[in-house]
């Protein structure tokens, strides 16, 4: 059931990617797709699209890398949309004819600019995968063409991406082209004219709504997440500008509202004993006065209904889940934002930020200021056992960590993944399936939070086969995950070494 699942989720999404290129297509040729200016983060851009693409990449132990030029302006303005759009689908192709080896996203500026206020960028996305013969070059921006009718059968797709690109890059004021080796790789090139702005976005630079120039301080955050490494980082990302408390599930989490205020709640959606969902409609409820959703003790309805009467606390989503529709449901249930693990600390500021534009009372403190850097790329994982140097190095790339706060939190690291290896291969002895997932669970949501994608997407096919009374291939994916985190095992020993 779990592989026909699979299946018929991969059919929807191929469905759903050729019914997206045929509309854009067919706006593009009817003059009706329209280019629109606004104030954007190019950093925040990029984060967005090595955070989508790290997964698949790490799936095929691809290196995800980007590289931009440290002279380049932060903020410009410009279609991000449309900038996303075509980084995504030129990432995504890398990555389908690619089979090992790198894929790097390149921007920097034009060494010869024009004589106005705009900037000439030059973006390339590089693989070292399959290539394209000369003779198929013209034609790979054609519409509803691939190199040959064999890679449409093999690699799916439309043939319509790649045009599309183009069309937009050309409806930008720029140009696109490609180069490409037989057997040695491809890059492709495009650049775009956009008009650099100030850190702080002026009236006719920012987009209505804009976010990236606010930084929220003083928060009183409640973290509500089942995974011991993830509530740990989160304090530590947070606490120097924040004051943090944590809770383990959402029963923890009512309980804690009753003895504490707060500005925010960052909430798992996925936890034992009550989940995030459950917890936040239980919330809800007391707020507008409602009898509570679920059976609770009488004394902390009491309580907690005294206390959220005639509120609102923010909550905001936190799920390793990206699926469509996902964010939907998430909005429906009452939460008031949403965001992907694993999370840095800038993913986190402009979610606080998109709070703060929508309600000015939010937080003690603000100031204009940006949220900087890229999502740091996966941890690689080819064949070979993962060290605590390569995951310690994964956190100090995506955080503002002190050596001393990376080697606590590698520490506790090793200690949830050498406890709940060690639940999940007791549970399965003791055929205990329920508490063979849950362990898979807190596993997959340590290996996701230290980069290590592929070995989460082991843990996660390990609790989906679980979940649909598959058990078979349990076995053969617990001692995969084993043999592969070996080096992350705790042993015991003190004065755990970092690079």
């Amino acid at each position: 059931m779990h592989r026909f699942l699979g299946t018929v989720k991969i059919s929807a999404e191929s469905l759903l990617g050729i019914l997206n290129d045929i509309l854009d297509f067919s706006k593009i040729e009817a003059s009706q797709l329209q280019i629109d200016n606004r104030h954007f983060n190019l950093p925040e851009l990029l984060q967005k699209i090595v955070s989508i693409m790290s997964v698949p990449a790490a799936e095929k132990g691809l290196d995800l890398q980007v590289v931009i030029d440290p002279d380049l302006p932060v903020e410009f303005s410009g279609d991000d949309l449309r900038i996303y759009q075509i980084l995504l689908n030129l990432v995504g192709n890398a990555i389908k004819f690619t089979f090992r080896g790198t894929v790097i996203i390149d921007v920097r500026p034009v060494s010869e600019q024009r004589e106005d206020d705009m900037l000439a960028l030059h973006f390339s996305v590089a693989d070292t995968g399959i290539g394209i013969v000369a003779e198929k070059l013209r034609q790979i921006f054609n519409s509803f063409e691939q190199v040959d009718s064999s890679y449409t059968r093999q690699y799916g797709g439309t043939g319509l991406g790649l045009s599309i690109c183009r069309q937009l890059t050309h409806l930008m004021g720029g140009g696109m082209w490609v180069d490409s080796v037989p057997d040695s790789g491809s890059t492709f090139h495009f650049i775009l004219h956009l008009q650099p702005c100030s850190t702080a976005p002026s009236q006719s630079c920012a987009a209505a709504g804009g976010t990236s120039g606010i930084e929220v301080r003083n928060l009183r955050i409640l973290v509500v997440d089942d995974n011991e490494v993830n509530r740990d980082l989160a304090r530590m990302l947070l606490a120097g500008d924040h004051h943090v408390d944590t809770a383990g599930n959402g029963i923890e989490a009512l309980q804690t509202l009753c003895r504490a205020e707060f500005d925010v709640i960052m909430m798992d959606v996925q936890m034992p004993l009550m989940d995030g969902l459950t917890t936040t409609a239980i919330i809800r409820d007391l707020e507008e006065g409602r009898p509570a959703s679920e059976d609770l003790p009488e004394e902390l309805v009491a309580e907690l209904g005294a206390k959220l009467a005639s509120g609102h606390i923010p909550i905001v989503a936190m799920t390793a889940h990206a699926m469509a529709g996902d964010r939907e449901m998430r909005l429906d249930a009452g939460m008031d934002g949403y965001m992907t693990k694993p999370f840095q600390l800038a993913q986190l500021n402009q979610v606080f930020a998109a709070l703060a534009a929508k309600d000015p009372a939010f937080g003690d403190g603000m100031s204009d200021g940006r949220t900087e850097g890229l999502a740091p790329c996966p941890v690689s994982e080819v064949d070979q056992e993962i060290s605590p140097e390569q995951v310690a190095a994964f956190f100090r790339a995506g955080t503002n960590l002190t050596m001393e706060q990376s080697q606590r939190l590698l520490a506790t690291v090793r200690m949830s993944i050498t406890g709940n290896l060690a639940k999940a291969e007791e549970a399965l002895r003791d055929r205990d399936y329920p508490a063979l997932g849950v362990a898979a669970h807190t596993l997959k949501g340590t290996l996701l939070q230290c980069g290590i994608n592929s070995l989460a997407n082991l843990a996660d096919d390990m609790y989906c086969g679980i979940r649909a009374g598959e058990q078979a291939d349990c076995g053969r994916l617990l001692a995969a995950l084993r043999n592969r985190l070996g080096g992350l095992l705790d042993e015991g020993g003190d004065g755990i070494q970092t690079r």
